[in-house]
């Protein structure tokens, strides 16, 4: 694909750092509240006050990079607004660098893109917003990625960024006010950035005017696939390790966290109560924070009349309040976990079906052609008409005041 010309001048750059802070326990917040049998995703961004790691996905390999809003919080969140805005999606690498001792200094970008809406390619402007303030608190060393700015004016950075492919710091963290650091390179994401620094430079303002006169370039022709170009950032999640249950009733619980996402299954046994889970997060480049939360678990909503049945032992209770329902010699008993069963006599491991509010699905041991069932969930009482006794009823009776829905309501 040929390469036209439809540029602006920009003169500005983009950057990222990371501190390696380990941060104290977080404090408690709202108990998690679940049910026997019940399953809970939270988002590890959700649980934890970590910094920040972006994915820059070039055509070289991707860079990850961990963000540091605590000593840069005004220039990461402008970072944040254009990378979550999409902006730097089929931007690239306009500028690479070298000191006067023709070592390495910076690769920079952040400042144009690919324009592939039409048959040819045009090279654009990524639109800026309004200039953030200058925030120098960290040296500009090697592996960081800083704001670019224009001349004389410290406060002038807006989407350009560049790589720190050395020590910089006497050079630029007293030039024109500092050069704001925001984040650090991890997680080997320095091979990519030296192999685009490895790259031959090309003059081209020539044929695409300035500042394009360091452009690094994969091969002499200029075509847009020999560009090094920035296909999208990425968030990278923290990982989660080191799961604790310091109060004991870590047999209740199935806990699994991939892909930023923690994810808590009760069991349907498990006994009301609060229970301390304590865990661990931690960044690509080893930012790491102690996180705590309460899982409440909630005993299931009794019917009224749960405390008058007869108990039965291990949970089990009988009552004698369907017999209008049943044949006579026919019992249903009840479970504070596990709701309702029917049983052809006395004995409750005889039943034909168990519904398990705690899993929240028919458990079954055999057939019958009895075309009554009971069973009890959060929402109260529900008899069910079978046909043939087989799941799947077309119509239910709410078991407290006898209402007749169709399943699709149910």
């Amino acid at each position: 694909m040929s390469l036209h010309l439809r540029l602006q001048r920009i003169a500005r750059f983009f950057t990222i750092l990371s501190s390696g802070l380990t941060l104290p326990l977080l404090a408690e917040t709202e108990p998690l509240t679940l049910e026997p049998g019940e399953a809970l995703e939270i988002p590890a961004d959700d649980l934890f006050n970590l910094p920040p790691v972006v994915v820059f996905q070039t055509s070289l390999g991707d860079i990850p990079v961990e963000l540091t809003p605590g000593t840069a919080p005004a220039t990461v969140a402008n970072f944040l607004r254009y990378a979550e805005g999409g902006l730097y999606q089929n931007s690239f690498f306009h500028r690479s660098a070298l000191k006067q001792d023709n070592s390495p200094f910076v690769i920079q970008g952040g400042g144009y893109f690919f324009d592939l809406t039409g048959e040819q390619a045009l090279v654009s402007e990524v639109p800026a917003y309004d200039p953030v303030v200058n925030e120098p608190n960290v040296s500009n060393l090697r592996g960081t990625i800083a704001m670019a700015k224009s001349g004389n004016d410290p406060n002038s950075a807006t989407s350009q960024w560049f790589f720190n492919l050395a020590d910089n710091a006497t050079i630029l963290d007293g030039q024109n006010g500092g050069f704001t650091v925001f984040g650090e390179v991890v997680g080997g994401g320095m091979t990519v950035v030296d192999a685009i620094a490895g790259l031959t430079r090309y003059n081209l303002i020539q044929q695409l005017g300035t500042p394009f006169n360091e452009v690094p370039l994969t091969d002499n022709v200029l075509n847009v696939s020999n560009f090094v170009t920035l296909t999208s950032i990425a968030f990278l999640a923290p990982e989660i390790s080191n799961i604790v249950f310091p109060d004991g009733g870590a047999s209740y619980f199935n806990i699994n966290a991939s892909d930023g996402i923690f994810r808590i299954e009760v069991s349907g046994d498990a006994l009301p109560g609060d229970y301390r889970v304590q865990f661990e997060g931690t960044t690509l480049g080893g930012t790491s924070e102690l996180a705590e939360r309460t899982l409440q678990i909630t005993p299931l909503v009794q019917p009224p009349w749960y405390e008058t049945a007869v108990a039965l032992g291990d949970g089990w209770r009988w009552f004698d309040w369907f017999k209008s329902f049943k044949p006579v010699g026919e019992d249903w008993v009840y479970h504070e976990l596990h709701g309702w069963l029917y049983v052809p006599g006395d004995d409750p491991s005889a039943g034909l079906y168990l519904w398990d509010a705690g899993l929240n699905r028919w458990l079954w041991t055999s057939e019958t052609l009895y075309p009554w069932l009971y069973v009890f969930g959060p929402e109260g009482g529900w008899v069910f008409f079978f046909e043939n006794g087989s799941p799947g009823a077309r119509v239910f009776a709410r078991g407290e005041s006898g209402e007749i829905i169709t399943e699709h309501e149910f």
